[in-house]
């Protein structure tokens, strides 16, 4: 009697699981697609948000070295008379032809800087100092995320 059963089956079974399964298949690839784009664009957001604090802490390393340079600069026993020997002792004191490279311990997150002019302008009384910060996280320098950035130095304010 159970021969005669299983033999008298014509198939729907069959159909069903296969039916159900190009249901699954249909309605499954558009979510996985969704979940590894959602992914993928979380990982480019990270990277920015790290590039952009990367470049903060270029600018504010860059600050402290013309910071220092300048307490440096104020504390010595003969002061400079003008603008051209200030800038001439910034100069010494900040090596703009050294590139300074920063390393953290996140593998492949650094900055660099590149200090590109320090200039007086004699119609605002200051000197400009002209310096370039290149955030990589990847070991690789992009010129795409460089910033070019400007420290102006009054006679009695700094920036």
């Amino acid at each position: 009697m159970i021969n005669s059963v299983l033999k008298k089956q014509s198939g729907y079974a069959l159909i069903l699981v296969l039916l159900i399964i190009t249901i699954l298949a249909v309605i499954a690839t558009p979510i996985i697609s969704k979940i590894l784009s959602g992914s993928l664009q979380y990982k480019k957001a990270e990277q920015h948000i790290q590039i952009d604090n990367l470049r903060e802490m270029g600018i504010i390393y860059m600050e402290s070295v013309v910071n220092q340079a300048i307490n440096d600069i104020e504390t010595v026993q003969v002061k400079p008379d003008n603008l051209v020997e200030y800038k001439e002792r910034l100069t010494s004191k900040i090596n703009p032809e050294n590139q300074i490279s920063k390393k953290f311990k996140e593998e492949g997150y650094q900055f660099q800087l590149k200090v590109n002019s320090i200039d007086i302008d004699d119609e605002e009384n200051a000197i400009i100092i002209r310096y370039q910060v290149t955030p990589s996280l990847k070991n690789t320098f992009d010129d795409i995320n460089t910033s070019y950035e400007v420290i102006h130095l009054t006679k009695d304010s700094e920036k």
